[in-house]
């Protein structure tokens, strides 16, 4: 698939990638990281998705590999700079929420 983000139609019409119903055919889980880790090669990144967390009763601490996903740096760089405003977004968003409460706990 080229690099940016669509296919050919047979008629020369392309076919944008968020056109494409999402299919779940292998079953894969949803999972809970609170790490992320990244790793590098010449053309891709690897995300390294993990948990980490202490055993209540012995506070002996654990990580557990949660995913493993290698993407290509194009898609990388999509995927971060739409986490970045989505993210930046979302600070404004939950910023104004709070300015909100604040001011109606005061009346």
């Amino acid at each position: 698939m080229p690099n940016n983000g669509h296919a050919k139609k047979s008629a020369g019409k392309p076919i944008m990638a968020s056109d494409i119903p999402l299919t779940n055919p292998q079953g894969i889980e949803s999972v809970y990281a609170n790490e992320v880790g990244l790793g590098f090669t010449l053309t891709d990144v690897r995300l390294i998705f993990a948990e980490v967390g202490a055993d209540a009763t012995s506070g002996k601490g654990s990580k557990f590999l949660r995913a493993n996903v290698v993407i290509p740096l194009a898609v990388a760089d999509a995927f971060a700079q739409g986490l970045l405003a989505s993210l930046q977004t979302h600070k404004k968003n939950l910023q104004a929420m709070q300015d909100a409460n604040k001011q109606a706990a005061k009346t």
